[in-house]
């Protein structure tokens, strides 16, 4: 909700584009549409970019304290702290907006970002906590919430921002703020910290769980194999690639829609949300699936991954690059963001959860640094974005060159991984484990307890 909401607010405060499809497209009985927002916009596709990379930048900065923090505070309430930070950012950005200032909206975006960064990684490690193994894609799909959220603030803020203008942050913050108190009061770390959570659950998660992790053994993390996995690697590609498309659909939607189609403001808002429900209502559809293929063993976790990465990857890709020559059709602008993002919701049963298939035990170690790294698309996304947008002074042609650079991105990621990628446990996940078991089964267990 914080982070889209900035999508609707730089559309506002971005300049109006020269050209839309209303007088870019030999299209008859079309005429010019006027700016909704020509007495407020003072900021240039390139400085929308900067301010669209300042969060990304902040994330990447922030995410490799993920586990320290954790550890020290706590993952829940390192969470309702950061959230509640956050909604106390967004409720200055209308001083901002009201001063003009560029870069105060930068350093607010900068720093919205490096709080709320940190977040994903946490709910990652609370699921490992509280999800049972086989259980693990039903509980992925507490992530895709931000998906709800996404489309829901930009149908609010889209029928709400011209008339109530700044009121609208106001509200927003708030709904946080008590999200936040919500939050603190009722989730805990660990299943076996909360109140309502019976015996018998307790023993089943943890029966189910059982990994160096949940022993809290002291362990060297290996990252010189971890580095050399081709596979690692691999997935590495497809969530930066993954995140490159995310971060425009996200970032940039309602200004797409908004040029490249006749509609309202309102309208054009409520177009752009329907591709981000597509992608919730693609993974939703595909749980079931992933969870009768792990039950019936019908295809190794390695060729079900790739199978839903050909889904969420390679058709995208495709459909991106088969339609760069449609962008004066109007309803094939709408239609074909619907398709690539409800493609992209199969991502659940691909790359969203591989790194636990790869390495169980040292998957909450690796996490946070491989976000790191992956947010950078998002930095180099906006500026790409930007820069084309600037240089072709908003012509409709852009949108084609960027869509096709993001149509070439979704084929790069799926295709490296379908080739070198996997769902097999790494023998030095193993043999790490085993080493970690061993050397402290003489005081803690008896041998016979575990079997590698």
């Amino acid at each position: 909700m914080i982070r889209i909401s900035y999508s609707v607010i730089l559309l506002v405060l971005a300049e109006p584009p020269a050209y839309n499809i209303n007088n870019d497209c030999p299209i008859k009985n079309k005429t010019p549409t006027k700016a909704f927002n020509e007495l407020n916009a003072f900021l240039t596709p390139l400085q929308v970019s900067i301010i669209f990379a300042a969060y990304e930048l902040g994330a990447s900065l922030t995410l490799i304290f993920t586990e320290t923090m954790g550890n020290r505070f706590g993952y829940t309430m390192c969470i309702g702290i950061e959230m509640l930070c956050s909604a106390i950012l967004g409720m200055l950005t209308p001083i901002a907006v009201v001063l003009k200032n560029f870069y105060a909206l930068v350093v607010i975006r900068l720093l919205t970002g490096a709080l709320l960064s940190p977040i994903y990684p946490m709910m990652n490690v609370l699921m490992s906590n509280w999800s049972p193994t086989n259980e693990r894609n039903t509980y992925g799909i507490i992530l895709y919430g931000s998906s709800v959220g996404t489309f829901t603030t930009i149908i609010i803020y889209g029928r709400i921002i011209l008339n109530l203008k700044h009121i609208t942050t106001y509200l927003t913050g708030m709904i946080i703020i008590i999200w936040c108190m919500v939050w603190m009061l009722f989730v805990t770390d660990h299943p076996s910290m909360h109140s309502r959570v019976t015996l018998q659950e307790l023993d089943e998660i943890s029966r189910q769980r059982m990994s160096i992790d949940t022993l809290r053994i002291r362990r060297r993390t290996p990252w010189k194999e971890i580095v050399r996995s081709s596979k690692i690697r691999a997935l590495a590609l497809l969530m930066w690639c993954n995140t490159w498309n995310l971060t425009f659909f996200m970032d940039y939607m309602p200004m797409y829609y908004n040029q490249m189609t006749s509609k309202t403001f309102t309208e054009a808002i409520d177009w752009a949300c329907l591709p981000l429900f597509s992608r919730l209502v693609g993974s939703i559809v595909c749980l079931p699936i992933i969870k009768c293929l792990l039950i019936t063993n019908m295809l190794s976790i390695t060729v079900m991954r790739k199978i839903f990465t050909v889904f969420s990857h390679i058709i995208p890709g495709t459909i991106a690059l088969a339609t760069l020559t449609t962008n004066c059709i109007e309803i094939a602008n709408v239609i074909k963001m619907i398709v690539i993002m409800g493609f992209n919701g199969a991502f659940v049963g691909g790359g969203f959860i591989n790194a636990i298939d790869l390495t169980p035990n040292f998957a909450r170690n690796i996490f946070a640094p491989m976000l790191s790294l992956i947010t950078l698309s998002g930095v180099i996304m906006p500026f790409v974005v930007g820069c084309v947008l600037q240089h072709y002074n908003q012509h409709v042609i852009a949108w084609s060159i960027i869509m096709g650079v993001c149509g070439g991105v979704y084929l790069l990621g799926g295709i490296i991984y379908i080739i070198f990628g996997s769902a097999s446990i790494q023998s030095w996940d193993i043999a790490y484990a085993r080493q970690a078991f061993q050397s402290v089964s003489r005081i803690y267990f008896d041998d016979e307890d575990f079997d590698f």
